[in-house]
């Protein structure tokens, strides 16, 4: 949702110092990979600078394929380049989340924000998946959850989206701050504490106290009552009218009991209104069960029926599917990212295959994306990062993914069905 900004724009936000506006030009686009720059005079390359590379040092070359505008630190030494725009900062990183703030004020449908020390990632994307069957949702791409992985999130929120879902990640004291100010989530979920990064932290209290400030001012609190620590940290940190508790003994907001199956659990929930709820869940480990809760609830607090979250209960799909690297038949690759299926996915998905550094063929296997906007925008979108990427062959499986043939009228081959596509699937056809 990089909403159009023009130079001095971009230096009042981030507090810079410009040489060289242009007047005229307006970025609509951000970067701090020199390989994933697509308009490349609507971009603003953020030069940061990190352990193994400065990105300062591939300006030249960015501005030998036409990108105009640079956001770089105060101690930079530009040419003179023709056209082109440098803005000034004390720390590029903070400029970045200075223009994330900015955006994601710009943005007024509800935003979940989820931290704590483990499931953050599986309940944003379980919690996107549901809600996912009837709003467009934008959520934070694997786990972008740091100091930069949330700016670039927030960045991938689109005016057509209806709710956003970001995680917050934090290894030290005062990290925090910076991701709260950016996120102003809506409603929090705090997943659990543990040990994790424990060493950035004086104690395990301290740490807890951090996370908890990410959800200052949001409007709702989910959380498990039954970690005791937490909870009592919690209610003594906030008002009771924000929170919403859910424990397996009685007295709170969602009193939850859990009968395992031979196949999954029943989960049954009884609000403090005593209306009750129950789900049948894939899933009979403690901490699936865990997270699975976190996602009902917030589901159900947002809105969403009974029956329309347990039609995404049944459809969840298992972790390891995201994302994986597989060996093929005849020295092929597979990189399977089936979880999932959104335009952030794709292109972290796309990325992640260049960097194999891939010297065969390409093949690209796409299904419908939905609830992501309008079919014409997207898929134009979709286009671009298929003719920057340079695949050999399109493989399209629904009904909008057609979109896409006018742009590949010699690659693309469409199916209706997953069932119609490996009817129609030659296994030779890949050798």
């Amino acid at each position: 949702m990089f909403q159009e900004v023009s130079q001095k724009q971009i230096a009042s936000t981030t507090q810079g110092i410009i040489h060289g506006a242009n007047e005229a030009l307006l970025i609509s686009q951000i970067a701090i990979d020199s390989r994933q720059i697509f308009h490349p005079h609507k971009t603003l390359f953020v030069a940061l600078k990190g352990a193994k590379a400065d990105g300062a040092e591939f300006i030249p070359q960015l501005v030998k394929s036409g990108v105009k505008t640079f956001l770089v630190n105060a101690d930079f030494v530009e040419r003179i380049y023709e056209d082109t725009c440098f803005i000034k900062v004390p720390d590029t990183r903070r400029a970045l989340q200075l223009l994330a703030k900015y955006q994601r004020s710009l943005f007024a449908n509800p935003v979940i924000s989820i931290t704590g020390s483990n499931g953050k990632t599986i309940v944003k994307e379980w919690l996107g998946q549901i809600l996912g069957q009837k709003y467009s949702v934008a959520k934070s791409p694997k786990s972008y959850n740091s100091q930069i992985g949330v700016p670039l999130s927030i960045f991938g929120i689109e005016a057509y989206h209806q709710v956003a879902i970001l995680e917050a990640g934090i290894s030290k004291e005062g990290e925090m701050a910076a991701l709260e100010e950016m996120i102003k989530p809506n409603l929090g979920i705090f997943t659990n504490l543990g040990t994790a990064h424990q060493e950035g932290f004086e104690s395990l209290e301290s740490k807890l106290q951090y996370k908890l400030s990410l959800f200052r001012d949001s409007n709702f609190l989910i959380y498990c009552k039954d970690q005791v620590d937490v909870s009592e940290k919690i209610e003594g940190t906030f008002s009771s009218q924000k929170l919403i508790g859910w424990s397996d003994r009685a007295g709170s907001e969602f009193t939850r009991s859990v009968k395992v199956k031979a196949n999954g659990a029943r989960l049954i929930l009884m609000k403090s209104d005593l209306s009750t709820h129950t789900f049948q869940v894939p899933f009979t480990d403690v901490a699936s069960l865990e997270n699975i809760t976190h996602v009902i609830v917030a589901a159900m607090t947002l809105g969403q029926s009974v029956e329309s979250i347990q039609e995404g209960v049944t459809h969840l799909k298992s972790v390891d599917m995201r994302l994986t690297l597989k060996p093929g038949v005849n020295d092929s690759l597979l990189i399977d990212d089936t979880y999932n299926n959104d335009l952030a996915g794709l292109k972290v998905a796309l990325d992640f295959m260049q960097q194999q550094r891939v010297k065969r063929r390409k093949i690209l296997i796409l299904s419908d994306l939905l609830q992501q906007g309008s079919p014409e925008k997207i898929y134009a979108e979709v286009a671009e990062l298929i003719k920057k990427y340079q695949f050999d062959q399109l493989l399209g499986v629904g009904k909008e993914i057609f979109f896409l043939k006018n742009e590949f009228p010699d690659s693309f081959k469409g199916f209706s069905s997953t069932e119609n596509l490996l009817n129609h699937l030659d296994p030779e056809t890949f050798q």
